[in-house]
């Protein structure tokens, strides 16, 4: 998730998320790289922008600009996806050289 504060732009790595859509609150769960605090603060939607109750420096609310996910292990599905594309082309791969 990368938040921003008009002083500066800062990232935060998000763990958890719960959100009410009818209400338009929630509250986030996350690890902020910079001194590795964990912790977790309300959030309200606003128009089209999410509003924390995280403060960056001592005086800006955060704002939710972007999120990027990112995953660095494949989930199970994908994987096994491509082992059974694989074995689908070995198998053709073989039979054409009989």
């Amino acid at each position: 998730m990368r938040a921003f504060s008009h002083t500066q732009g800062h990232y935060l790595t998000l763990t958890g998320i719960m959100f009410d859509t009818d209400s338009r609150t929630g509250k986030i769960f996350f690890v902020d790289p910079m001194g590795g605090k964990t912790g977790s603060v309300a959030i309200r939607q606003l128009g089209t922008s999410i509003i924390t109750d995280y403060f960056i420096s001592d005086q800006l609310p955060t704002r939710i600009v972007g999120v990027i996910a990112e995953s660095p292990i494949p989930e199970p599905a994908t994987a096994l996806v491509l082992a059974s594309s694989l074995l689908v082309l070995g198998y053709a791969a073989s039979n054409r050289g009989r």
